[in-house]
């Protein structure tokens, strides 16, 4: 997602979330997204810092998030994340506050109301002591190296009327060969650990931004019938969600989706 050519920032930033049918009607249903916390991770090296320690470090962060993808036709996200194309892929569709590009790192500041209670962990106070607080979502950076702890550092400040936003950059780093997710992350924050309970977490403040379902190449599912479903779980302040289906290409390996323009990719400092 770069400027326009008057200069502009963009004004929003579309995200994507592949998945099962039968997950996609528990969203539907509960209008919230699971949390996702490090032990159910694929990849043993998520929010694990370099050096000697980093494995102890790793389970110190009371840290979680919500992953997006900025592709929604990646054949192989379908196959790993999108039931081997069964599934579907959500389109989120947020409006964006501001685009910061700091170093390597690159993240959108989002223009969603949220509380205290949302567990979104980014917050500014105000003069009047009042706090503002912020959904950030980060671009994800590949790299072959770790990085090093820096006590676990989360929170912002402000340069003009610019939010900055300081993250300890082990939880945004991943190794090269994750670079096909695309990944955009939502960073969580979770209850301290002696009230944390054995449960699933869930964020219910997304929901009004689901914009689009794409049923993927194998879905049994038509259009039609998915369209039916998502009238019933309609809730108050939801706009238009569109339903589309997956094709398969005569020529290449893409993955088709007629009626629906390819998302910009967001800006990779650094690639």
């Amino acid at each position: 997602m770069e400027k326009s050519s008057d200069g502009t920032e963009p004004k929003e930033i579309k995200a994507y979330i592949y998945m099962t049918y039968e997950n996609m009607l528990k969203v539907l249903a509960g209008g919230a997204l699971k949390v996702r916390t490090i032990d159910e991770c694929n990849d043993p090296y998520e929010f694990m810092p370099a050096e000697p320690e980093g494995e102890k470090w790793s389970k110190e962060y009371e840290m979680a998030f919500i992953c997006f993808s900025s592709l929604y036709n990646s054949g192989a996200m379908w196959a790993h994340y999108g039931d081997k194309h069964k599934g579907v892929c959500l389109e989120f569709t947020f409006p964006l506050r501001q685009l910061n590009v700091e170093d390597e790192y690159s993240y959108y500041i989002l223009d969603i109301e949220l509380k205290e209670d949302s567990l979104i962990s980014f917050s500014w106070r105000k003069r009047d002591k009042t706090h503002l607080y912020y959904c950030v979502l980060f671009n994800m950076k590949y790299k072959k190296e770790r990085q090093k702890f820096e006590y676990g550092m989360v929170g912002t400040s402000m340069m003009g009327d610019r939010l900055m936003c300081d993250v300890d950059k082990c939880l945004l780093t991943k190794d090269k060969s994750w670079h096909y997710e695309e990944e955009l992350r939502i960073l969580v924050s979770l209850p301290e650990k002696d009230v944390r309970k054995e449960e699933d977490y869930f964020v219910d403040c997304f929901h009004k931004y689901l914009t689009g379902i794409i049923l993927g190449i194998k879905c049994q599912k038509d259009a039609e019938s998915v369209e039916k479903i998502v009238e019933l779980f309609r809730k108050d302040g939801d706009g238009p969600i569109q339903v589309y289906q997956a094709q398969y290409s005569e020529k290449t390996f893409d993955v088709l989706v007629p009626g629906i323009d390819k998302a910009p990719e967001p800006p990779r400092a650094g690639d």
